[in-house]
Formats: C-alpha cells, sequence, structure tokens
C-alpha cells in the first residue's frame, strides 16, 4: 500500500493471463452492469479496443485490462 497526495493505492498482481482475468469483465458489460457516460470523449475508444481485445498481448488493451482487473476487486 502506498498513499500518494491523500489518496491510497494498493498494487494488485495479476494471477491469470489477460483473456481469463477479461471474461467476467465481458460477462458485467454483456449484462449491462457497467454503466459509463453516454457523451464521455473517450467512450468510442474505449468501446473499439473492447471489440478489438484478442487476449494474446498484443495490440492496445490497457483499458480492458483495467476494467477485468476491477471486475475482479468487485466479484
Amino acid at each position: 500500500r502506498r498513499m500518494v497526495r491523500g489518496v491510497e493505492f494498493v498494487e494488485v498482481r495479476p494471477d491469470k493471463d489477460k483473456r481469463s482475468r477479461a471474461v467476467p469483465w465481458a460477462g458485467m458489460l454483456a449484462r449491462g452492469e457497467v454503466l459509463y457516460p453516454p457523451a464521455a470523449p473517450w467512450l468510442t475508444d474505449y468501446v473499439q479496443e473492447h471489440i478489438r481485445f484478442k487476449g494474446d498481448g498484443k495490440g492496445h488493451d490497457d483499458m480492458v485490462d483495467t476494467g477485468s482487473m476491477l471486475a475482479e476487486l468487485l466479484c
């Protein structure tokens, strides 16, 4: 744990590959359990990254990876 400007950060080390970690996140998205602001300027890029995600470690997948880690913490 680490404090930065009064905010506590906890390091999370994944214990599975990206594709396996993304499965629960994909389920949450498919069930409509994740809400986004419809006018968010980043939303198109976010959705496109999820559509292109293959889980092979190639390409841009930081947003998918972050979402999947969030899902793991929430589930």
